[in-house]
């Protein structure tokens, strides 16, 4: 899933990624080795706001 930042992520991802953390689903990350690894998402947006400081911008979810 692409997480959006600014004011449209705020209005979007934010809201679709909570969602699925209801929903019981853990986030995760693709490393560029093609590795995934569990992160924590407690602000979505934000988490994507600064990609010079290693920000993510994509997750795979996966239900648990």
């Amino acid at each position: 899933m692409e997480v959006w930042g600014g004011e449209l992520g705020g209005k979007y991802s934010d809201k679709a990624v909570k969602k699925l953390q209801e929903l019981g689903y853990k986030a995760f990350s693709l490393e560029g080795d093609g590795a995934i690894s569990e992160v924590s998402i407690d602000d979505p947006v934000g988490s994507i706001s600064d990609s010079s400081h290693g920000a993510r911008d994509n997750f795979l979810f996966f239900p648990q």
